[in-house]
């Protein structure tokens, strides 16, 4: 669309997830201020968690990406039991 050439390389696809994760939660800012956004920001932990899972599954990446969804996850259910 803009001139570049075609990229392979997987961080263009994990910028991309990250940053849906970060639309969540300036998304809950914007809707519920400072009280919802707690909420908010463990959606999106747990959105890239789940794409970065998935572009391991689909052959896109190593294996090590996983960690870094284990992190994700960890953190987010580690947040929905802070808020119980």
């Amino acid at each position: 669309m803009f001139g570049f050439p075609p990229t392979s390389e997987i961080w263009i696809k994990v910028l991309g997830i990250v940053l849906i994760a970060l639309a969540t939660v300036y998304y809950g800012i914007i809707k519920f201020g400072n009280d919802e956004v707690v909420k908010y920001t463990m959606w999106g932990r747990i959105i890239v968690g789940i794409g970065f899972v998935i572009l391991v599954i689909s052959g896109q990446t190593l294996p090590a990406l996983i960690l870094f969804a284990g992190i994700d996850i960890a953190t987010a259910i580690w947040t929905w039991f802070e808020l119980k």
